[in-house]
């Protein structure tokens, strides 16, 4: 295989709801050494033939499916013990960087590529943060 390509395709498996894949895309010189990661997550949809009706207005979510908002309001920075988690960084974009920032009182670490992932809100097993704890 010619692994001096700059252009990387794949066939995603069908689905037959929406699903979340991960996955990290290792660089190497011209010595074989490690010289960049990327991490990526692709939202992969059923065929347009499979998707399911959406439900009626009357009709209520189940709990789950409902992602809250964005809260608007900025902790203060005073006595945290990492950086403040900023919705315009990228995070995670750095070869095996997973920085860890403080938010509304905790700490999260982020577990891949990440921007606009507000912590508290995406720290699930498919979200792109892990809650490190209260500080």
């Amino acid at each position: 295989a010619d692994k001096t390509v700059s252009v990387i395709q794949f066939t995603t498996p069908e689905v037959s709801a929406k699903t979340t894949l991960q996955f990290t895309l290792f660089v190497r010189d011209e010595q074989g050494e490690p010289s960049s990661q990327q991490r990526f997550v692709l939202t992969v949809v059923p065929a347009a033939s499979d998707v399911q009706p959406e439900p009626a207005d009357d009709v209520v979510p189940d709990e789950e499916d409902v992602t809250p908002e964005e809260d608007d309001v900025t902790p203060a920075e005073d006595n945290t013990p990492n950086p403040l988690w900023d919705k315009d960084t990228v995070y995670g974009a750095s070869w095996g960087t997973f920085e860890i920032v403080s938010w509304k009182g905790h700490n999260y670490q982020v577990k891949w590529w990440s921007v606009g992932d507000q912590p508290d809100l995406n720290c699930s097993a498919s979200g792109a943060w892990t809650d490190l704890g209260a500080y």
